[in-house]
């Protein structure tokens, strides 16, 4: 599975995974490398309070925050904001295709939490994107 999708499984709970998304121009309003919570189960259980998580924007921002910022002129505002964070789950062997189809597979917090079970160095590294992109979106799903 490409390495991008290993970020937005995870996240895409309760959203499509097919995004639309728009482009907007940059903002430097939002701080860069902000864990938030850190914790998986705390970041799915404040993302599942979203009232506007399937509009465009928090779409946008869910599926850009974990990308790499290519520097364009024109691109997401929130586009490498949890980069860092995720490129580190993404090099983390515990954070695998099986873990991936399990995140996918949920429906609830509960299942999400309960699939790094026994997967405690993935665990850390995805709760660090977890809460990135959960700080960095909530001002714009909540």
């Amino acid at each position: 599975m490409a390495p991008h999708l290993r970020t937005l499984v995870p996240l895409a709970t309760g959203l499509a995974l097919t995004l639309p998304l728009g482009l907007v121009a940059c903002s430097d309003d939002a701080p860069y490398g902000d864990d938030g919570v850190a914790d998986v189960r705390k970041a799915c259980d404040l993302r599942a309070t979203w009232s506007r998580k399937s509009q465009a924007t928090c779409l946008e921002c869910v599926a850009n925050a974990p990308t790499i910022d290519c520097g364009c002129p024109v691109q997401s505002e929130f586009a490498g904001r949890c980069a860092e964070q995720s490129a580190l789950r993404n090099a983390e062997p515990q954070c695998d295709d099986a873990l991936v189809r399990c995140l996918g597979a949920c429906a609830d917090c509960q299942c999400q939490d309960a699939c790094y079970t026994q997967k405690d160095a993935c665990r850390k590294k995805a709760s660090a994107v977890d809460g990135c992109v959960t700080a960095t979106c909530e001002r714009v799903c909540r």
